[in-house]
């Protein structure tokens, strides 16, 4: 930091005049620094969002094309319209009200479950809807959309059962949201992973998903079928921790 020609060489600088261009270089470094991390999340949004469309969009365009079935195709078609919607809501930094989000897994939920031939009791009456509505953002939204269809597609593909009960809890920013089926549980002897979450259900994915987001996946301990436990923070916030 060089100062030169205090007040046009009339005088000297003094230890205030250094004081101030400390001061003035320092805010420029802070403001350089913000928007060079404004541009790393800015940057990391958009691989992020890429990489939704290509892994979401795109799987459930490609499963349309190879059914023969036209209900089913139909429904991999919705899926995939539902997911575009959500990227692009992200795209444009819209956040959504909870009970919309909710509203919008119950019904795809309830229509892929009742295909399979399983009962879905989720009751309509839970803590997500309220006035004003509750929002929150493309990560949230995404976070819950993946752990909702993963544990759906759980139960119809290994569970082999016959109901399953969905109920939500919010505390705050905090969300529970505790998944039940009346299946075969989880085998005794299936490899887990260190953190005791089995694996080849996808269901170790879905823990690191919603820690990122300062979440849990917890198993409870259950007589009959399967409970997992979905807690997340709402507001994302981990998510948002510089690395």
């Amino acid at each position: 930091l060089v100062l030169r020609f205090a007040r046009a060489g009339r005088s000297l600088f003094t230890v205030e005049d250094l004081a101030a261009a400390r001061q003035a270089v320092g805010l420029l470094a802070q403001a350089d620094a913000s928007r060079l991390a404004y541009e790393r999340g800015a940057a990391e949004e958009r691989r992020r969002i890429a990489q939704d469309l290509h892994d979401d969009v795109g799987a459930r365009l490609l499963s349309g094309l190879h059914k023969s079935d036209l209900p089913q195709t139909r429904g991999a078609l919705r899926e995939a319209i539902a997911e575009i919607r959500l990227v692009v809501s992200g795209l444009a930094g819209e956040r959504r009200p909870l009970d919309e989000v909710f509203a919008d897994l119950r019904h795809e939920a309830f229509d892929r479950l009742e295909a399979a031939g399983v009962a879905l009791d989720w009751p309509l009456n839970d803590q997500t809807v309220e006035t004003p509505p509750f929002e929150v953002d493309y990560a949230v939204q995404k976070a819950l959309r993946s752990a909702l269809r993963e544990i759906v597609s759980n139960t119809i593909r290994h569970a082999q059962a016959t109901q399953m009960s969905i109920r939500v809890d919010r505390r705050g920013d905090r969300l529970i949201l505790t998944a039940r089926d009346d299946g075969v549980g989880l085998a005794a002897d299936r490899p887990r992973a260190a953190d005791g979450i089995g694996l080849g259900l996808g269901l170790s994915g879905l823990a690191k998903r919603l820690q990122a987001l300062g979440g849990a996946l917890r198993l409870p301990p259950t007589a009959k079928g399967m409970t997992l436990e979905l807690e997340v923070d709402l507001a994302g916030r981990a998510s948002r921790e510089p690395a």
